[in-house]
């Protein structure tokens, strides 16, 4: 059920941008937060579940940009009643000017490729 219950991320702001001192290879500066989506979209229990190179700082702008999201939840009745786990990854990357962005990128822990059942844990 969990995994037919995929939510869909809705509208979201610019990532929070984390600062990273010159001496760190900002390509690997990651964030993971794991957090759950409830029947109406909203986000409810996130934490941080792992991370290189940052500050408490920015695990608390990571977990305050995760509490704001808002998810698309399947209108299936049995999508209401259950509480879908997802894991979202903030990692560096450079945009087109050059410049260091923060990316985020959220996907359910249980999925479906074909019709078997996929555990994402990462």
């Amino acid at each position: 059920m969990l995994a037919h219950c995929q939510p869909e991320l809705g509208e979201t702001p610019s990532a929070p941008t984390f600062e990273v001192g010159e001496k760190y290879n900002r390509v690997a500066v990651q964030l993971k937060v794991r957090f759950v989506v409830d029947g109406n979209g909203f986000v409810v229990n996130p934490y941080v579940s792992g991370g290189t190179v940052v500050t408490p700082a920015d695990q608390e702008a990571a977990i305050d940009y995760v509490r704001h999201l808002t998810f698309e939840t399947p209108t299936a009745e049995e999508c209401q009643t259950v509480k879908m786990q997802m894991v979202g990854n903030f990692h560096m990357s450079k945009d087109s000017s050059g410049d260091w962005i923060t990316i985020f990128d959220a996907h359910p822990v249980y999925s479906f490729s074909g019709s078997q059942v996929v555990v994402n844990p990462n």
